[in-house]
């Protein structure tokens, strides 16, 4: 379980914005990766759309080091306030054969390790 606990509405974060355990990321890293940002509490609201979003590079240095499967509790790991943007993370990871899970609910109750 990675967090992102400043994560800010429609802003974007990178690795050095991501927590493991109260550290930086690890080298190693397993094949499924959670990130909390926090934002679940706005699903259903007109908010929703403006979550925070994964940086590509990011994603890329994540893949890196050993995941595979993204989940996230955001509506994307990609912005969605723009409908006619592109998504580069999923580009990143779906590219490569990976899975992202979106619109995770609870991930505040899970062990921080």
């Amino acid at each position: 379980m990675l967090r992102a606990p400043h994560a800010g509405e429609g802003e974007p974060y990178g690795l050095d914005d991501l927590e493991f355990d109260g550290s930086s990321v690890p080298d190693r890293l397993p094949s499924i990766v959670l990130v909390d940002t926090g934002w679940a509490p706005n699903f259903g609201s007109p908010r929703a759309l403006n979550h925070p979003w994964l940086l590509p590079r990011a994603a890329d240095e994540l893949w890196s080091r050993g995941m595979r499967v993204l989940g996230v509790d955001t509506l994307s790991p990609d912005p969605t306030d723009d409908p006619t943007s592109a998504f580069p993370v999923h580009e990143v990871v779906l590219g490569r054969d990976g899975l992202i899970v979106e619109n995770l609910r609870g991930l505040e109750h899970l062990p921080r390790t």
